[in-house]
C-alpha cells in the first residue's frame, strides 16, 4: 500500500461581523475560526510471502494522526469470504490472524471487518521524525501448508482517528 492520507479538510468562517460607523475612519471586525479534519498517515506496507516454513511474519509500520489524542481505532478485512482472513478461494482455504500492536502496552488480535478498541499512536509527525516505527503488524498462517499450492488473498486496513 502507498502513503494513505485521509483527506485534509480547512473551513473558514466568518461570524460576528461588526459595521464600521460614518466618519474620516472607520473601525470593523469579524470572527474568524479554522476547522481542520483528523487525518491518519501510515508508512507503506510490503507484500507477505510464506514458504511454508516460516508461517509468521511481522512488519513495524509508521502511523501517525492529526488529533490531539493521537487516538485511532484499526479495521481489517480480508479477501475471503465477509472478509475472512483467508488465503485461496478452493475447497481448503487456508487461514490466518493478524495482530496489531500500538507499540506501547496494547496488542490487539483484529476480527474480520470490526473496529479495534481505543489505541494510540507514539508518532510525533507523518515520517515518525522521533520514532521510526511504532506499530507492529504481524500476520500468522494458523496451519503449516499440506502439500504443494500457491494460494493468494489480500487485506486492507482502515485507520479511523478518534
Amino acid at each position: 500500500m502507498r502513503y494513505a492520507m485521509m483527506a485534509l479538510a480547512a473551513t473558514m468562517t466568518a461570524n460576528g461581523a461588526e459595521a464600521g460607523d460614518i466618519g474620516p475612519t472607520s473601525r470593523a471586525s469579524i470572527g474568524i475560526s479554522l476547522s481542520v479534519a483528523p487525518h491518519a498517515v501510515t508508512s507503506p506496507l510490503g507484500d507477505r510471502t510464506f514458504d511454508g516454513h516460516r508461517n509468521d511474519s511481522v512488519d513495524d509500520v509508521c502511523l501517525w494522526m492529526n488529533t490531539p489524542t493521537r487516538a485511532y481505532s484499526v479495521a481489517a478485512t480480508g479477501s475471503g469470504s465477509s472478509g475472512a482472513f483467508v488465503l485461496g478461494d478452493g475447497a481448503a482455504p487456508r487461514a490466518y490472524a493478524i495482530t496489531w500492536s500500538d507499540g506501547k502496552t496494547q496488542s490487539v488480535a483484529l476480527m474480520p471487518g470490526a473496529g479495534s478498541p481505543y489505541l494510540t499512536s507514539a508518532a510525533d509527525g507523518p515520517a515518525c521524525e522521533s520514532i521510526r516505527r511504532n506499530v507492529h503488524l504481524r500476520i500468522r498462517m494458523d496451519a503449516a501448508p499440506l502439500g504443494a499450492k500457491t494460494d493468494t488473498g489480500t487485506v486492507s486496513f482502515l485507520i479511523a482517528p478518534m
